[in-house]
């Protein structure tokens, strides 16, 4: 029987933690012995809670309400039953019953904390709880603050390629691993190799202000600017801000007439 519950423990950790999108996140990025870990300690909590319910139901006298019901549409002494004694009996439907109220409790909170997050009117809470959970990883918690706030970024890829963009989407992050950006540019260009000055060749605003001009200002026409590329490719990645960009343009060019 210890055998058994440390299996029904290991499934029961195992469907929350995946049904659950905030624990599959941490699930997602755990490895060997802290994923194990962690699964078991959720299957302890939700076996726990399933033997304290069952106690609760005993001595209210609702398991036997409960056997009678079931005895009535299953031969228990036949089919499940091997002994004739009457508290190994009682010990043997108790420990049945904690074993698949633990697996119902994790599957039943799983999919409503899936659901509650998904639903639209959560969708903020669950980025903001992601948030949380992914503020030791500096890229990820900027992309996700860039996201939520619609705010641009400037991103510099291993090849200098630069872009400039309102991330539009976080693919993979919810499983647990941020291995892509897609981004909505607004400018492109390339990073000095010698200097690392950033350089744009490229205003997306004229393409864009065409489509409006010329009536094409739906979504369609303009997913087709969007870019995606890796994490790995990424040199940097910062929040920017044209105006502060501009002054600092500026105040270059002034630099420069002086010298």
């Amino acid at each position: 029987m210890e055998s058994l519950s440390i299996l029904v423990i290991a499934i029961t950790g195992f469907l929350y933690v995946n049904l659950s999108l905030i624990t599959r996140y941490k699930f997602k990025r755990s490895t060997d012995w802290s994923a194990y870990l962690y699964v078991v300690g959720w299957g302890i909590i939700f076996f726990f809670v399933a033997w304290l319910i069952t106690l609760l139901l005993s001595s209210f006298g609702c398991l036997r309400l409960i056997y009678d019901w079931l005895s009535s549409r299953i031969n228990f002494s036949g089919a499940v039953m091997a002994t004739s004694n009457l508290e190994e009996k009682k010990n043997l439907l108790k420990f049945i019953f904690v074993c698949v109220l633990s697996i119902s409790l994790a599957s039943l909170m799983g999919y409503a904390n899936r659901a509650y997050y998904n639903s639209n009117r959560s969708k903020d809470k669950k980025l903001k709880a992601l948030s949380k959970i992914i503020s030791n990883n500096p890229l990820e918690s900027l992309a996700l603050e860039a996201h939520l706030g619609t705010n641009p970024v400037l991103v510099t890829l291993s090849s200098n390629k630069v872009y400039v963009g309102v991330l539009n989407s976080l693919p993979g992050l919810e499983e647990g691993r941020l291995e892509y950006l897609s981004l909505f540019p607004l400018l492109s260009g390339y990073r000095d190799t010698n200097s690392l000055e950033v350089n744009f060749t490229t205003n997306y605003y004229d393409h864009y202000q065409k489509l409006l001009d010329d009536g094409n200002n739906s979504s369609s026409n303009t997913a087709y600017f969007n870019v995606t590329f890796a994490i790995s490719e990424i040199s940097i990645i910062s929040l920017f801000d044209m105006d502060t960009y501009d002054r600092f343009q500026n105040a270059k060019n002034k630099i420069k007439l002086i010298l």
